[in-house]
């Protein structure tokens, strides 16, 4: 079988383990690199699943505990309207 990694997702007192990870360097957004788990996993987007990679890091004292990254989402053909973030 091999190692599992186990998270709890959005500070939730679920917990999800993964036995298919990689650990890779990541530059997070103060430029800072830093080694992160990372997993193949899928996103549903109004009713549509995409396939993803995910790194995963300690979000609970962000504003968001979830940042979808540009390439993904110009991969996918995805638009964000920034007028409706955080209402």
């Amino acid at each position: 079988s091999g190692p599992v990694l186990k998270f709890s997702p959005f500070d939730t007192k679920i917990t999800v383990a993964a036995s298919r990870f990689k650990v890779r360097p990541v530059k997070s957004s103060n430029g800072q690199e830093e080694m992160r788990y990372a997993i193949e996993t899928e996103i549903e987007i109004k009713g549509i699943a995409y396939p993803i990679r995910l790194t995963l890091a300690n979000r609970s004292e962000m504003k968001a505990q979830v940042l979808i990254g540009r390439r993904f989402l110009r991969k996918n053909h995805l638009v964000v309207d920034a007028r409706q973030i955080n209402k």
